[in-house]
Order: structure tokens, then C-alpha cells, then sequence
């Protein structure tokens, strides 16, 4: 497998990193409005030596996992865009709602700057195109979301940003294990939310276009005009469940 296969990704869209009363505001926008955000720049390309964005293996073992850890870094001044950027990798492992258990992932994240409001976390049932998935977001604040993107263009579902109730460990530095359980319902598929061993309200989706199997992967979002680029955006991540995922 060479390095392009292995650390596919794609950026765009964005107006998901954000919690609280900002984040209402940029989703009570029409669907217009927020398809008109969607941009797609491609692989990100340096501006300048040393600035650049990307995905590589962390071998710094500070997630406390052998092999396969994640490290996405940015500090590119061209990605401080009015609407931020949202930058994603995923492998070739797939699971399925059919699957015992249900699709299952869990990972290990730590965000080591960056925006504190900036959402980071898990993608999961992703299409081929990579343009169609769910996505699990947190935050150093200590909040969670859960979203779908349908043809790159992201809807929270559910409350939305949601206190995790002290289950996050907030701040910079903490490592958190977050995963996502996809089963079948009645109508759709719901998706249960664990962080740190504390269980929450599984989130449902109805809707037609509901995705039911798929590949998994990881996703860190940057805010608009996000002031933490001029130094770097950096996210670590390892994934539990499943274990083929890791590089």
C-alpha cells in the first residue's frame, strides 16, 4: 500500500467546529447557504517551506498505543479561510450495522493545540467517494456532536454540540477514548455514543439516505480565521475498534 492509499483525505466543508450559541447560529442557516461554504481545495499544498497540513503515523507513543497512531498537523496560514476547513483521512477497514454488535469504532484522541472550540474526533461509515459518512466530534471544552455529511455538506443530528457532563476530559494535552455503535432501528440506523466508559442517548436517523456500512477514519476541523494556525493545529489520534484501521 503506497502513502496516498494510505492516508487518503479530503477537505471542505466546515461550520461544524464550533459549539454553543455560534455553532446554532451557522446551522439555522438554509441549506443554501450552507452549501454555498462547501469548498474543495484538494490535497493541501505548502505556501511557504515547513507550512503545509497532513496526516502521518505518530510514533511518539504519547497515546500509549504500539503502532499505528495518527498525527494530523497544520500550520498553514492559507487554511485561516472565513469559513475554516475540515480536513479527513480514512482506511480501507468497513464494518456494518449487519455486522455482530453492530458497526463499532472507538478511538483514543488528544488534541494538542489549536482552537479549543475547533471539533475533532472520528468519521465512520464513510462512502467510497469519501463525500458521504457520520461523523463524532469533541472539543477541549468538553462538548460532543454527532453529524452527517450527505454530499459534503454537514448536518448536526440530534441536540447537536452537546456537555459531555465532565465524561470529556477538557483542556489541551487529555486524552479521551470516544466510540460511536451503529445498529439498525426500526427505521434507519441509531447511533450510541460512549466517551470514557459513559454511555449517552443514542442518536437516530431516519432519513432516506441513511448509510448502513462503510469505512472508518478520523477528521479534524479548523475554525474560521483560526488564530492557532500562525503556530499549528495538532491532533493525535488511535483507533481501538477496529484494529485494521491503523496504518
Amino acid at each position: 500500500m503506497n502513502e496516498q492509499q494510505r492516508y487518503r483525505w479530503r477537505n471542505g466543508w466546515s461550520d461544524f467546529g464550533w459549539p454553543a450559541a455560534l455553532i446554532a447560529m451557522l446551522l439555522f442557516a438554509a441549506s443554501c447557504e450552507l452549501r454555498s461554504r462547501v469548498t474543495d481545495t484538494g490535497c493541501a499544498q505548502p505556501t511557504a517551506p515547513g507550512h503545509t497540513a497532513f496526516f502521518e503515523p505518530d510514533a511518539t507513543g504519547d497515546l500509549g498505543v504500539s503502532a499505528g497512531a495518527v498525527r494530523f498537523f497544520s500550520n498553514d496560514s492559507s487554511y485561516q479561510g472565513v469559513a475554516g476547513y475540515s480536513f479527513w483521512m480514512f482506511g480501507e477497514a468497513t464494518g456494518s450495522v449487519e455486522d455482530p454488535g453492530g458497526l463499532v469504532m472507538e478511538a483514543r484522541v488528544n488534541k494538542i493545540s489549536g482552537s479549543s472550540a475547533s471539533g475533532y474526533g472520528i468519521v465512520f461509515a464513510v462512502q467510497p467517494d469519501g463525500s458521504n459518512f457520520y461523523v463524532l466530534l469533541v472539543d477541549t471544552l468538553g462538548n460532543w456532536q454527532v453529524g452527517q455529511v450527505t454530499d459534503r455538506v454537514y448536518a448536526a443530528m440530534g441536540a447537536g454540540w452537546t456537555p459531555s457532563g465532565g465524561a470529556l476530559l477538557s483542556g489541551y494535552n487529555q486524552t479521551n477514548d470516544i466510540m460511536v455503535t451503529m445498529r439498525a432501528a426500526a427505521a434507519g440506523v441509531l447511533i450510541a455514543v460512549r466517551l470514557n466508559g459513559v454511555d449517552f442517548a443514542p442518536v437516530q436517523d431516519e432519513d432516506s439516505d441513511v448509510l448502513c456500512a462503510g469505512a472508518f477514519g478520523y477528521i479534524v476541523t479548523t475554525a474560521p480565521n483560526e488564530p492557532s494556525l500562525s503556530s499549528s493545529v495538532d491532533v493525535r489520534f488511535a483507533t481501538i475498534v477496529p484494529a485494521d484501521l491503523h496504518p
